[in-house]
């Protein structure tokens, strides 16, 4: 699952909470998170909470959406043995 960041103008401190929430249950899940489009306002809300710390230590937040798209694509392939275009 791609969350799409970009269009979000504010986060806060709560904000942020619910989306660590929103990632923890996609996890849980096996669902694997890709964030995309986090701005740097975002990003000093994010980091002071540790929200989504792991997803960065494991390269899964993105500049923008087509390079998240890529990546998904390309995980999506290795998981079926073929390379997804």
């Amino acid at each position: 699952m791609i969350l799409r960041m970009s269009r979000i103008s504010a986060i806060d401190a709560t904000g942020a909470r619910v989306l660590a929430d929103a990632i923890t249950r996609l996890e849980r899940r096996s669902i694997i998170v890709l964030i995309s489009g986090i701005s740097s306002e975002h990003d000093d809300v994010l980091t002071a909470l540790g929200v989504a710390t792991h997803l960065r230590r494991d390269g899964l937040i993105f500049p923008d959406t087509p390079a998240a798209i890529r990546y998904a694509r390309a995980l999506v392939g290795a998981q079926l043995g073929t390379p997804v275009h």
